[in-house]
């Protein structure tokens, strides 16, 4: 005859299984203003041409996906890695302070994203909303005037993979690619994090490109 399982021991059973169900929980994309341990955001990866011409959108959507996940948060630091298949994974970190996204990796000078892009000590990026100056986007570039200049501002009906973002703030940084160097156009909303990052590379006119993909 079988003995009865102790009443303590069923309550253990049901605990463990419920803490299970909610480490499992899906925390969503990196939310900048209510940053959690966990949150991940999911890009695919993209290969842009033709970035000088503003009436083309011409980009081939690659098998490559980054995971971009918060990890610890320390005081007012937000800690990332950067995970990619067959590729170098990047830790990193973020604080904002007066409306500016300040990018870096604690204890190195270089800060080196997939996301981001490499720089020396920093990245910083404007959070503030510039609702003056509209900058239109064609599929993964800026439609506006070839400038090797720094715009801020924002954007509509921005809608990759379907989902549809009513308007994301806008950053347009060309001025290195007056030098020959890589120039970066960012999407992006507080809550949704970053919904675009291209990378152009001027001398091929083309762009690294990483869109978010929804959370389903």
């Amino acid at each position: 005859m079988l003995k009865k399982i102790p009443f303590l021991l069923i309550l253990l059973v049901i605990s463990c299984s419920n803490s299970n169900e909610s480490d499992n929980i899906n925390k969503g994309n990196i939310d900048f203003e209510f940053p959690e341990i966990g949150q991940i955001s999911v890009y695919q990866k993209a290969f842009g041409e033709n970035y000088i011409d503003k009436t083309i959108n011409s980009y081939d959507l690659l098998n490559t996906f980054l995971n971009v996940e918060i990890t610890s948060i320390r005081k007012d630091t937000v800690y990332i890695k950067e995970s990619i298949q067959d590729s170098v994974n990047y830790t990193y970190a973020f604080k904002i302070s007066n409306d500016t996204l300040n990018l870096f990796k604690p204890n190195s000078m270089f800060l080196d994203s997939h996301l981001f892009g490499s720089h020396f000590q920093n990245y910083k990026i404007s959070l503030r909303t510039n609702s003056s100056n509209y900058i239109e986007f064609l599929g993964w570039k800026t439609s506006t005037n070839f400038c090797e200049c720094y715009l801020n501002g924002y954007t509509k009906n921005f809608n990759p993979f379907g989902k549809e973002y009513d308007s994301l703030l806008a950053i347009v940084d060309e001025r290195e690619m007056a030098i020959d160097k890589f120039g970066y156009n960012f999407l992006f909303s507080i809550n949704e994090g970053i919904v675009l990052s291209s990378k152009i590379i001027s001398w091929r006119n083309t762009g690294e490109v990483w869109f978010l993909r929804p959370n389903n």
